[in-house]
């Protein structure tokens, strides 16, 4: 069984690398074992394990593929965080820098954050 998956999605610039790292250290802190996936270009992405290991892949692969990798490499893993991933039906939270634009939530998108 896979584990949960969250993605953090938004326009460059608007603090998803920091929301991650954030979230990553207050839920480890807590006991929980969070693992990211961070695309770095169109066919390398960065995986960081519950346990704080890396392994880069250098080559494309679907979103769940990678998810694949993620619990094959380490079954332990509660939780997984990934940036600015397009894959419908899976939950996310968007952050938005503008003021004043109105934030409204659609099915994947449970929560939106003006940043």
């Amino acid at each position: 069984m896979s584990a949960p998956v969250l993605r953090v999605v938004g326009p460059p610039g608007s603090g998803k690398s920091l929301l991650i790292t954030s979230l990553v250290e207050a839920l480890r802190s807590r006991g929980h074992r969070v693992a990211t996936l961070v695309p770095r270009s169109e066919t390398t992405t960065v995986i960081v394990l519950s346990h704080g290991g890396r392994v880069t892949l250098e080559r494309p692969m679907s979103f769940d593929a990678l998810l694949g990798v993620v619990t094959s490499v380490d079954p332990s893993v509660q939780l997984v965080l990934a940036e600015g991933y397009d894959a419908p039906g899976v939950p996310a939270v968007e952050l938005r820098p503008r003021e004043g634009e109105v934030l409204v939530p659609d099915a994947d998108r449970f929560a939106l954050v003006g940043s």
